[in-house]
């Protein structure tokens, strides 16, 4: 399954001075495939996708509902 989260603040778990980052994660099949700005990437056809309307995404250990 791919899912793609738009339109998202993120918090990646690597940075520790908390820099937030605007853009969009990708995940394909229960895996992070991007994070960020998608620029000049190809647009994989994606199952499902989410407008996150600019709210805050964040790293958790539970899986993603069907």
């Amino acid at each position: 399954m791919h899912i793609r989260f738009k339109n998202a603040r993120i918090l990646p778990m690597q940075t520790a001075d908390g820099t937030v980052i605007h853009g969009e994660l990708w995940v394909k099949d229960g895996r992070i495939a991007l994070v960020g700005d998608p620029d000049g990437a190809e647009l994989p056809a994606f199952d499902r996708e989410i407008d996150c309307e600019g709210n805050l995404l964040s790293r958790t250990r539970t899986p993603i509902p069907p």
